[in-house]
C-alpha cells in the first residue's frame, strides 16, 4: 500500500511534502507533520505522490517528468498507470522535471 501524501511550493521554503488540505477561502496548504508546520502553496503547484522512486531514490510526484525506458519521457498524472507498468519491467529512469518548474517539457511534446 503506497504512502499517501502531497508535494506543492512555498515561495520561501520551495517544495514541501506532507498531507495537504485546502479550507472555505480556497487557500492550499501542505502539513509537515515531523515539524508541526503547515505551508501555503500554489494551487497549481499541488501534486500527489505515486508512491514509486525513480532510480536514483528520489520520489515521484504527480507532475513530475520521468524517463520511461521504451516509452519515453512520461509526464506523471493520476492514476499513474504507466509508471506502475514501468516499475514492473524495471524502466523507470530518472525525473527529468516538473511541469510546474519546466514547462518547457510539455512545450516541447512530451507527454
Amino acid at each position: 500500500m503506497r504512502e499517501i501524501k502531497f508535494r506543492g511550493y512555498h515561495e520561501i521554503a520551495g517544495w514541501v511534502a506532507g498531507s495537504y488540505r485546502t479550507n472555505y477561502d480556497d487557500h492550499h496548504a501542505i502539513a509537515d507533520r515531523k515539524l508541526q508546520i503547515e505551508y501555503f502553496v500554489k494551487k497549481e503547484s499541488v501534486g500527489q505522490y505515486t508512491g514509486l522512486k525513480d532510480k536514483n531514490g528520489v520520489e515521484i510526484y504527480e507532475g513530475d517528468v520521468v524517463y520511461i525506458a521504451g516509452y519515453g519521457d512520461y509526464t506523471a498524472e493520476f492514476p499513474f498507470l504507466e509508471l506502475y507498468d514501468a516499475v514492473m519491467e524495471n524502466d523507470i529512469g530518472s525525473i527529468l522535471g516538473n511541469i510546474y518548474e519546466n514547462p518547457e517539457l510539455l512545450e516541447s511534446g512530451n507527454e
